[in-house]
């Protein structure tokens, strides 16, 4: 039931951008970073307690969680719009991600592909959907710590 009320909440709040059935990735990446700069603008990351630590593989069960996710970044992308995707896989459009926002992006090592890439990481936030995957918003270092 608390799902559905997220997922409501989050509908109707526009920070949840549904994605075409089939998105070309072009279409996928566009619709992702749109909702991640929507979402940026607003203020006010809940804090809270971490209610679990999570492999990426168990994150969808936890939607609107606030958690911490342990995964090792197999891939880091810039997007035009500033953002870095810091991806548990290569396949993004299916795979669990830490989105680095461009607002928050100055806080963040200006090289991220070598700060991060191959390394194990911890992420700490509240577990969103974009594009249909979970995701994890930084919007402050202290969010993400490298193992």
């Amino acid at each position: 039931m608390r799902k559905l009320a997220v997922l409501l909440s989050l509908l109707l709040s526009n920070s949840f951008t549904p994605s075409p059935a089939n998105p070309s990735s072009e279409d996928f990446a566009k619709t992702t970073c749109d909702a991640v700069s929507h979402r940026s603008t607003k203020q006010g990351e809940r804090p809270g307690k971490v209610s679990a630590v999570l492999s990426p593989q168990n994150t969808s069960k936890h939607i609107g969680d606030y958690v911490t996710v342990k995964f090792v970044v197999d891939n880091v992308h810039a997007c035009r719009k500033g953002h870095v995707y810091l991806n548990e896989t290569r396949d993004y459009k299916t795979c669990f991600a830490a989105i680095i926002s461009a607002a928050s992006r100055k806080f963040f090592p200006a090289d991220a592909d070598k700060a991060y890439k191959g390394k194990t990481v911890a992420v700490t936030g509240t577990l969103e959907m974009y594009g249909g995957t979970p995701k994890i918003v930084l919007d402050k270092p202290e969010q993400l710590l490298v193992e």
